[in-house]
């Protein structure tokens, strides 16, 4: 670009080719009815590619309340950047925790109570796989877990 205006026959067709202020109101008052339309702007963003967000996966090998962390990030389409900045440790900490790192607990909880959630201490063996307690289902004979 600052080749072609170093060109004198570039600027000035350039310029030539400059818009009246009448008809800069009139292109003006075209786009803001364009605009107004609803069938128009259904068209422009039915345009826009949409892609939808990147499951965030924890390793298997990785600690249960991790992995539990990532699938609600993932659940709750949060970012990691989102999550990081509100829980107050680094983006690049928190990826780490997906396969080598293991966070303080502090930290952790942090996390989690951005997304609405807290460490409890539970039983051994009523966890999920993700870190979370398993729902109790109500049989005819009483508590199941």
């Amino acid at each position: 670009m600052k080749k072609l205006n170093a060109e004198p026959d570039f600027v000035a067709r350039r310029s030539a080719q400059q818009w009246t202020p009448a008809q800069r109101e009139a292109k003006r008052a075209e786009m803001i009815a364009r605009n107004a339309d609803p069938a128009f702007r259904a068209k422009q963003l039915a345009s826009i590619p949409t892609r939808r967000p990147r499951r965030i996966t924890a390793a298997d090998h990785t600690h249960p309340l991790v992995r539990g962390l990532f699938r609600e990030m993932a659940d709750q389409q949060a970012s990691r950047k989102r999550v990081a900045r509100s829980a107050g440790v680094s983006a690049f900490a928190l990826s780490g925790w997906r396969s080598a790192h293991m966070p303080m607990l502090d930290t952790i909880d942090a996390a989690l109570g951005v997304l609405g959630f807290e460490l409890a201490i539970v039983p051994i063996g009523t966890r999920d796989q993700y870190g979370f307690p398993q729902k109790k289902t109500r049989t005819t004979e009483g508590v199941q877990s």
